[in-house]
């Protein structure tokens, strides 16, 4: 699951979801320009092609950095 939700923390997310496969970004506004910067982490439940899946999906709006959560 990819969220940008805004101020919602990654355990809320798992524990409503009932989903430990969470990646948490947060995009900024040039994004829509294709120019954008997102940091983003991830449970360290995703798997390495969910996370090559983050990179491309991410990457399209820009810039885009991250970390797994051990």
């Amino acid at each position: 699951m990819l969220s940008i939700i805004a101020g919602t923390r990654i355990s809320t997310l798992q524990n409503k979801l009932f989903h430990d496969r969470i990646v948490r970004a947060m995009p900024n506004t040039p994004g829509q320009l294709g120019k954008g910067m997102t940091v983003w982490t991830a449970t360290e439940h995703v798997a390495a092609k969910q996370i090559k899946q983050t990179e491309a999906i991410l990457g399209a709006m820009g810039e885009q950095l991250g970390a797994v959560r051990a």
